[in-house]
């Protein structure tokens, strides 16, 4: 790692270039060396970023690219479950006071550890869907996964320990609490693991969401009909019109002549997805914006 600054006027911020996120003994080295107040860490430098967060006592992200998927994820779910999917450090500066970076890697096995455990910044969601697609770097789930993405035993342990560090406003004996962690390894391709919690709350919840997240675990493992049972048992979710335009804008984009979407259309339309085909692409897009807003959704039906 190496260690340079950035200067906005009435503040100074000493930037660490990530490149070993599994060496927390070197990060905690170049932290303590670095004679700044406010660290970030990123492990790109490609491009400026500008308008640095004003000083703050939590956890703050940058994003390299405005309007990109990452920063959408990040003001839709926070800093915190954001960091959970995706990896911020490629997509911006991860900021925080030099002191609240030493105590919580001090304590910590990983670096998925750590920046669950930060104390992150509220961050009000964003309504608007208005995403730069091409300027998105980070990895969509695909339609049907094979096998799934929990690739490290650091990422597997923070999805184990998911209830302990998910925030307390949850209602941890909800169904939605549940549905909460169908979400987590769905997103992951764990679609056993995201089976499992979905099904012991079949029926349940405010809004149904563990049979929504049902319904996208069978439509991605192929079983379409089943699928389609599924989202039928959930009825009129509150994400679909959001979903609706987003995906009526996206086919737009992208020169597709597609019909309305519908729970069900979108389950024929990924059924019949030819791998590399514009189809797909539009469709893991689509699945994506899905999986986040029904997160949301899930968080705030978990919320005491």
């Amino acid at each position: 790692m190496t260690a340079s600054q950035q200067h906005n006027d009435s503040q100074e911020i000493g930037t660490i270039i990530l490149q070993n996120e599994n060496d927390l003994v070197e990060l905690i080295s170049q932290i303590e060396s670095s004679s700044s107040k406010r660290v970030a860490i990123t492990k790109s430098s490609s491009k400026a970023i500008l308008n640095l967060p004003n000083d703050g006592a939590h956890c703050q992200w940058l994003p390299q690219v405005r309007k990109s998927f990452a920063d959408f994820v990040y003001h839709e779910l926070g800093g915190q479950i954001a960091s959970v999917w995706l990896p911020l450090a490629d997509e911006g500066l991860i900021i925080a006071a030099r002191d609240s970076w030493l105590s919580v890697l001090q304590q910590c096995e990983s670096w998925q550890e750590a920046l669950v455990t930060m104390s992150w910044e509220d961050v009000s969601p964003q309504s608007c869907l208005n995403i730069d697609w091409p300027e998105s770097r980070s990895f969509l789930p695909v339609l049907e996964p094979q096998e799934d993405r929990i690739s490290n035993s650091a990422t597997r342990q923070v999805l184990q320990q998911a209830e302990r560090w998910l925030p307390e406003s949850l209602n941890r004996k909800s169904p939605d609490f549940q549905a909460v962690l169908a979400g987590f390894y769905q997103w992951y391709d764990a679609l056993h693991m995201s089976h499992e919690f979905s099904q012991a709350v079949q029926y349940t919840g405010r809004n149904k969401a563990g049979d929504y997240w049902h319904a996208i675990m069978h439509r991605r493992e192929g079983d379409y009909s089943n699928s389609k049972y599924w989202f039928r048992n959930v009825g009129s979710h509150p994400l679909y019109p959001t979903l609706k335009k987003a995906a009526k804008d996206l086919a737009e984009q992208s020169a597709l002549n597609l019909p309305a979407w519908s729970p069900e259309q979108f389950v024929d339309l990924c059924s019949r997805a030819e791998p590399g085909s514009d189809h797909e692409k539009y469709a893991r897009r689509i699945q994506a914006l899905e999986m986040v807003l029904l997160m949301r959704h899930t968080l705030d039906d978990a919320t005491l």
